[in-house]
């Protein structure tokens, strides 16, 4: 049986395994943290735009600055942007 593919599982398989700096490292653990918190943590495969919403939404509600969520979902968009499909604006 196949495992769910969550923002922590893709991030552990596509980036863990790379070169990165302990900084960078660490707030992509942060961004994953706060993902999970305010989400749920659901399976990659069902995140909408409309989920993507909710969680800046819930962000701001919960007192983050907007550069504080701007920085996060820049972060959590890297790792969607690794595991979906080939596209012109996905390389």
């Amino acid at each position: 049986m196949s495992e769910t593919l969550t923002m922590r599982i893709a991030f552990e398989q596509y980036y863990l395994s790379k070169e990165l700096s302990k900084g960078w490292q660490h707030t992509m653990r942060q961004a994953i943290k706060r993902w999970e918190k305010l989400t749920g943590n659901p399976p990659l495969e069902t995140v909408t735009n409309a989920a993507i919403a909710e969680f800046r939404q819930a962000m701001l509600d919960s007192g983050l600055a907007e550069a504080t969520c701007n920085t996060t979902w820049g972060t959590l968009r890297s790792i969607l942007r690794r595991v979906g499909p080939i596209t012109e604006g996905n390389p």
